[in-house]
């Protein structure tokens, strides 16, 4: 569940709860809604990422993750799986990337959404 670098690229829950020491630098601060931005660092590779609310565990980060799949405003068939956007109650926008065979390689609050 939480953040693995899976040989390309990062992977899993993307939270700033943990493993703070991979953020190399914020560039989006917490909004109204507590979402974030920042760049990590995995394997000597700096990426851009976008992190769930501070406040939210990882249950909760799973509780509104299925709220938003009873959500869902847009869904992109790609060759290697699906792209789910959800909307949470808060208006957050999940993207959950799902794989064939039933696997969730990663799932993220999405900053700029334009469905």
């Amino acid at each position: 569940m939480f953040a693995e670098w899976n040989g390309r690229k990062p992977t899993g829950l993307h939270s700033r709860r943990w493993n703070r020491e991979r953020i190399v630098e914020m560039t989006i601060q917490p909004g109204i809604l507590g979402t974030s931005a920042g760049k990590v660092q995995m394997n000597c590779i700096t990426k851009p990422s976008s992190f769930f609310p501070d406040s939210w565990d990882e249950f909760k980060i799973v509780d509104k993750t299925i709220e938003s799949l009873f959500r869902i405003v847009e869904i992109k068939i790609e060759s290697n799986g699906l792209r789910i956007f959800g909307k949470t109650s808060e208006d957050i926008v999940i993207q959950l990337i799902l794989r064939h065979g039933g696997l969730i390689s990663t799932l993220f609050p999405t900053l700029d959404y334009k469905g």
